[in-house]
């Protein structure tokens, strides 16, 4: 057979090596104690132990725990993007998502704060009469290309009430 003649070809490659060099390691001797094989035997079992906890299934939905909110470093104003940087990096929340702009602005949305409206021929979010009175503005930016583009600027208030949002409740 195939295997065979490439086994035996193997053992001969290894019987001549073995000829030149009689000197070569070709086993590990295990001089090691009892207690040092305990010790591994216990690293091995905390390790998959380990592995076990970390695979905790599908994650959550993003939430954060009642502490974060504390941790919340508020801007005058700011971007949907900043606040979504912002809530990633205070959350302490287990297996929990990350949370995205399009969740902050659905939340925005929901809340009447802001919808998308057809401007110049183009759809984008604009804030509405009721997101006028919260304070949340619109400025421009420049593209990379040099294009300019309106964004919307949340301010302090807004920025707590998302926070709020996604702080989940002790019941």
């Amino acid at each position: 057979m195939k295997y065979d003649k490439y086994g035996q070809r193997f053992i001969n490659a290894i019987s001549l090596y073995l000829d030149e060099h009689p000197n070569a390691v070709t086993g590990i001797v295990d001089d090691q104690s009892q207690d040092q094989k305990q010790d591994q035997d216990d690293d091995k079992v905390a390790d998959a132990k380990h592995s076990k906890s970390k695979a905790k299934g599908p994650k959550v939905p993003f939430y954060l725990n009642p502490e974060d909110e504390d941790k919340y470093e508020y801007k005058d104003l700011c971007l949907v993007s900043e606040i979504k940087d912002e809530l990633n990096r205070i959350s302490t929340a287990d297996n929990a998502k990350n949370i995205f702009g399009t969740d902050i602005t659905k939340f925005l949305t929901e809340m009447g704060y802001i919808a998308e409206k057809n401007i110049g021929g183009r759809f984008m979010m604009a804030q509405t009469d009721e997101g006028l009175s919260k304070g949340i503005v619109t400025t421009e930016k420049v593209s990379q290309k040099g294009n300019t583009y309106p964004v919307l600027l949340y301010p302090k208030q807004v920025q707590m009430e998302i926070v709020r949002h996604y702080v989940k409740s002790v019941k």
